[in-house]
């Protein structure tokens, strides 16, 4: 591989991370602030990173920011939240050229450095508390974000999944806060909970592009080392611990042509242990690419379903298998994922079959590496389960699995809950 990564502390409550890669032509910064996934603070971690991305101290107003930003060779400016196993991360981020493509580049990255610095600590304010005609703007924005949802049926089948699945666990909470929550936060309210984030989170900084990894951890250093807030670690995800039986839920929708089916699986384990590589191969095998066999035998072999698919988080060691079929279609379809799962679970998945899985999980991890962005949000959910992982450590263990492991752990694999989106009937 072409790229290095290099860690260190910045002060108790904050961490640099510096990944080192030749073959991009940008440098990505990130700032991200990591707290519990809590109910009572999630509308509020999702909207303050959009407050915050709007203006700071020296450059309050769009106009001045989008002139700071032009200056710096037209680096962009970014803000958003996500959740990370029982984890809830808010980013603030500056994408900007490669410091050798430009001018002065050393001088530039620095200045976005300090950009980055005044984002998350010296936001624009108005008499001491952010600018009240930025959080009402951005809270129109994320209503119709959380509104959306709604619209997106695969996604709201499997949100609810998830909080069936996780029920009382962090991660059940959604990512974007709820709209009941919405109408309380006001400027006053949103300061304090910066003020919060800053005190009770971590601030973890990544640096990711073609640059030197020395220097950048000095410039991080250089704007970062006053900060002193901050806990020193959040506590190491676990993964969600496996119940006995299945649960079925069930939940009418208005103008939806199919029912969704959604089933959550669980599989005690997580990043960190030694056989998520044979997890990954399972799920390549089971359901997550089209040639795997899901896909060939409900949508390909016999048009049962408009699609099926998978998706994984790991650092709770959870997968969801996503479908969509006509009432009538449902039953046999849900009969053949948990069939499939059983047959790979007792026998060993072909040596072809298995070579595939492994060449299109290489490919999507080769695919992650040349995108800055997931290769630092890869980096943080090894970093967060407490994973020995490196990508390179991680494709040499999928090279390594053979059949017998794969079959090892679709055994491991364990349905939760069958989620059922359906159609109101009429009349």
């Amino acid at each position: 591989m072409s790229w290095r990564t290099v860690r260190q502390p910045l002060g108790k409550g904050a961490t640099a991370t510096v990944i080192e890669d030749g073959r991009m032509q940008t440098v990505t910064l990130r700032a991200l602030w990591l707290l519990p996934l809590r109910r009572q603070d999630a509308t509020r971690a999702a909207l303050l990173p959009m407050v915050l991305r709007r203006g700071t101290m020296s450059h309050p107003d769009t106009a001045s920011l989008r002139r700071q930003l032009q200056e710096m060779y037209g680096a962009r400016l970014g803000a958003g939240v996500a959740k990370v196993g029982d984890v809830q991360v808010m980013r603030v981020g500056i994408r900007l050229p490669a410091p050798e493509l430009i001018p002065q580049g050393e001088a530039v990255l620095r200045r976005a450095i300090d950009l980055l610095q005044e984002l998350v600590l010296e936001p624009a304010t108005e008499g001491g508390q952010l600018r009240s005609q930025y959080v009402e703007e951005e809270k129109s924005q994320l209503r119709r974000r959380i509104e959306s949802l709604i619209d997106d049926r695969i996604r709201y089948s499997l949100v609810r999944c998830v909080e069936e699945v996780c029920r009382g666990e962090g991660y059940a909470v959604r990512e974007f806060g709820y709209l009941e929550d919405l109408d309380a936060v006001d400027a006053a309210e949103l300061s304090t909970f910066h003020q919060r984030a800053l005190r009770e989170g971590h601030l973890h900084l990544y640096a990711v592009g073609r640059l030197d990894p020395d220097a950048v951890l000095r410039q991080l250093s250089r704007s970062f080392g006053d900060f002193s807030g901050g806990q020193a670690a959040l506590p190491r995800q676990e993964p969600s611990p496996v119940e006995e039986g299945v649960r079925r839920v069930s939940e009418t929708l208005q103008d939806i042509g199919q029912v969704k089916l959604t089933v959550g699986y669980k599989t005690a384990s997580c990043w960190r242990d030694p056989e998520m590589p044979w997890l990954l191969l399972a799920d390549g095998v089971l359901g997550a690419f089209p040639t795997s066999r899901l896909f060939q035998k409900i949508r390909e072999e016999r048009s049962l379903a408009y699609y099926v698919m998978t998706s994984g988080e790991w650092n709770k060691g959870l997968l969801f298998v996503m479908s969509g079929a006509s009432p009538q279609q449902v039953p046999v379809v849900e009969q053949i994922m948990q069939q499939e799962l059983e047959a790979l679970a007792s026998r060993p998945p072909e040596v072809e079959e298995l070579q595939t899985a492994k060449r299109l999980l290489r490919d999507a991890l080769h695919g992650k590496s040349d995108e800055p962005a997931q290769l630092a949000s890869l980096d943080l959910e090894w970093q967060l389960a407490g994973a020995p992982w490196t990508l390179e450590k991680l494709l040499d263990a999928l090279e390594a699995a053979g059949p017998q492991d794969v079959m090892e752990a679709a055994g491991r694999i364990r349905p939760q809950v069958v989620f059922l989106l359906t159609p109101e009937r009429q009349g």
